[in-house]
């Protein structure tokens, strides 16, 4: 997903290379521009280092800002007369977007530019300097996350930790955690305030008195997958494609069984006081997680995986992906 920043300026106050970065060093920053850079004349990707990270850069284009106004007419109201309209496209780097804040900053303050996010309201110069400085912290952030990430990887491949005690670990780090987002479209997924997430396709909600499931299309087509991988077309006889076709008359059933019971699942989250916290989660046998929760009475979710392809689980703990099938625990 691209982002973008648009700056109006007046073109007669373009900074060359040297005012521009000579008006970064005054902000502090450690940006590094390329010494070929010129605003009125590139076009295209804008390579830089920030604080000593290479490998960092966006989009940047220059041109008349009445082009801009033609491709989307409400920019007229954002332009304040400017003739002059860059725009810094950048992906999902924190990184990149910093680089871009500080740019932001430097054409802000040297040359009384207005900036605006995809069109929104303009941003002061004081809401981009906090905005640079948030960038910065969450960019060190997923580095830091990342050359964790990179240890427990080589670790692992070394042979000095397996990535079932690695997931344990985390699993048991979730007690106490809040849940705070339940997603019920497709899959289920959970999101925790310590920013983990799990996905899963195959769930079953466990109640005082009830077991809800959505679990039964999952399980069904799991079986029609082994008896397809198993034998090959060659060697399916008579009984086999009787059982092929018994299955795959009882999909659609399972399907609406599925959405049914997931409805119900819906209405009893609505019943759910405000905060509700993990008291336990772990892996069971079969590799089924169990997520106990703490402020209902033997209420939990069973998270099923019946086939590698169809019904696995996902869960993110800072950076680490694992990946949970019938049989394997894996570090994706």
């Amino acid at each position: 997903m691209s982002n973008t920043q648009f700056v109006f300026i007046n073109n007669k106050d373009i900074p060359n290379n040297k005012q521009l970065q000579n008006v970064i060093d005054t902000l502090g920053y450690d940006l590094k521009l390329d010494s070929e850079f010129e605003i009125r004349n590139f076009e295209g990707f804008l390579p830089c280092v920030l604080n000593g990270y290479p490998d960092i850069g966006f989009e940047f284009y220059c041109e008349n800002a009445e082009t801009v106004i033609k491709d989307d007419p409400s920019f007229k109201d954002l332009m304040n007369a400017k003739d002059t309209c860059i725009s810094l496209t950048w992906g999902g780097s924190f990184k990149d977007y910093a680089a871009v804040l500080i740019i932001c900053c430097a054409l802000a303050k040297s040359a009384d530019a207005v900036i605006s996010y995809e069109g929104e309201a303009p941003e002061t110069l004081d809401n981009l300097l906090d905005a640079v400085d948030d960038a910065i912290h969450r960019a060190e952030k997923v580095e830091e996350e990342n050359s964790k990430k990179q240890q427990v990887l080589a670790n692992v491949k070394a042979g000095h930790e397996s990535v079932e005690k690695i997931l344990q670990e985390k699993l048991s780090a979730l007690a106490g955690a809040e849940i705070t987002h339940v997603n019920l479209f497709g899959n289920l997924m959970l999101r925790f305030s310590n920013e983990q997430h799990l996905i899963a396709k195959a769930y079953k909600l466990i109640i005082p008195g009830q077991t809800i499931d959505v679990a039964s299309y999952a399980k069904i087509r799991s079986k029609q997958i082994d008896i397809l991988t198993q034998y090959s077309e060659a060697e399916i006889n008579v009984e086999l494609e009787a059982e092929l076709e018994q299955l795959n008359n009882q999909l659609d059933q399972a399907m609406e069984d599925d959405e049914s019971n997931n409805e119900k699942i819906k209405s009893e989250i609505e019943s759910w006081p405000e905060k509700v916290t993990v008291k336990q989660a772990s892996l069971l046998e079969n590799n089924v997680l169990k997520i106990v929760l703490s402020e209902l009475d033997k209420t939990y979710f069973e998270l099923h995986t019946f086939d590698s392809m169809l019904s696995d689980i996902t869960l993110g703990f800072e950076r680490l992906q694992f990946k949970i099938t019938p049989d394997d625990v894996k570090l994706i």
